[in-house]
């Protein structure tokens, strides 16, 4: 067992409600998570795992939209020669920034389940599967009743399954391929939001000793269910991430990422989120840091009608620097600061804005607890 307590994202704001500019508000945060992180091994091919870590979300001028979160799951895992199975459940409830598209915390609660099996075909090839459930809600004090039933309309379940082979080639090459399918619907907004999904998506991941590779991309259909005025969506998904150690205390990285994101913008279901950028760091023994430049768009897959009659896409350009510092004191005590500016230009006019943030977090035994492959 080991116990967890955690001062989060215990900063500042310049831009709560993530709005234009002229009416950006500012404010002070601060997350507060405890708790206790557990395994218990039943035997040497079976372990159950928990974690009990409920949490208070704070803000000094906004005080209705503090509240009460946590994340309380339990899972099974059990080994044997050549298949592993590891399932679980969980409640996770919690203040986040709903999206790029919304950049203000929203209270969402998700009832989550997932099913992992992997079986061994030889030394170096595995058949993997994978199901997950999950049953979402939005919501929080605070809210308007005319915010309240915008962000509920995002309510509703997801089931996503996958099958696929993972093959490790050399020692250090290891490279996927996978069949998904995917059946997202929603309580409020059924008829603009209910759809299916189908994808292949190929991985590899390469470790060497001054090279880190990550790729995980594919090709993902979205189509509408019967009775839903969902606009079909084929198109890359996905993301990369590459690092290169230059020194042992210098790297350098790129990555890219692309991934429909669910829109509370009115007329449009989803949009497609695109990034990329570059990041330096430098690691000392006792710590970490690191500086980020992203840019990409949030691309609105539904035109929408303008004052003057016309329709028009709407594209929001964005671009982030960020920063930060990561250092462990001790075994189980960790500090980091992060800070973040990110700039939206929209082709359309009413959303542009700008979002500055910075934070700190103070852990103690926050770290994973790992069980030997």
């Amino acid at each position: 067992m080991r116990p967890v307590l955690t001062l989060g994202n215990f900063g500042y704001t310049n831009n709560f409600y993530g709005s234009t500019e002229d009416e950006a508000e500012d404010d002070f945060t601060a997350t507060v998570t405890g708790g206790v992180k557990a395994i218990v091994p039943v035997g040497s091919k079976l372990f159950f795992r928990g974690n009990v870590l409920p949490s208070y979300y704070w803000y000094l001028y906004n005080e209705d939209r503090r509240s009460f979160g946590g994340t309380y799951d339990f899972s099974a895992l059990y080994y044997l020669s050549r298949f592993s199975f590891e399932g679980r459940v969980g409640s996770y409830t919690s203040n986040v920034n709903l999206s790029s598209e919304v950049e203000q915390p929203v209270e969402q609660s998700v009832l989550a389940g997932r099913l992992r099996a992997q079986y061994e075909l030889g030394s170096r090839t595995a058949l993997v599967g994978d199901l997950n459930l999950a049953k979402r809600s939005y919501g929080g004090p605070g809210l308007t009743d005319a915010e309240l039933d915008t962000v509920e309309g995002l309510d509703g379940t997801d089931t996503v399954w996958s099958i696929g082979v993972r093959r490790k080639l050399g020692s250090r090459l290891l490279v996927g391929v996978s069949y998904e399918q995917g059946d997202l619907a929603f309580v409020n907004e059924g008829e603009l939001r209910d759809a299916t999904s189908t994808g292949v998506m190929g991985s590899a991941y390469l470790d060497k000793s001054r090279l880190d590779v990550n790729v995980y991309m594919g090709y993902r259909e979205f189509r509408p269910k019967d009775g839903s005025s969902f606009v079909p969506y084929d198109g890359p998904s996905g993301g990369a991430n590459l690092t290169y150690a230059l020194t042992r205390l210098i790297s350098v990285g790129a990555f890219a990422r692309s991934n429909l994101v669910s829109s509370l913008y009115a007329d449009s279901a989803v949009y497609d989120e695109r990034r990329a950028g570059v990041t330096f760091g430098i690691s000392p023994r006792w710590a970490g840091l690191y500086a980020t430049y992203e840019t990409g768009s949030n691309r609105y897959t539904a035109p929408t009608l303008q004052p003057d009659g016309s329709s028009v896409k709407r594209n929001d350009d964005v671009k982030t620097l960020r920063g930060g510092l990561r250092g462990q004191v001790t075994r189980y005590l960790n500090i980091g600061i992060t800070a973040e500016k990110s700039d939206y230009t929209s082709n359309l006019p009413g959303f542009d804005r700008s979002v500055f943030r910075i934070g700190t977090t103070v852990g103690f035994g926050s770290g994973g607890i790992d069980i030997l492959k």
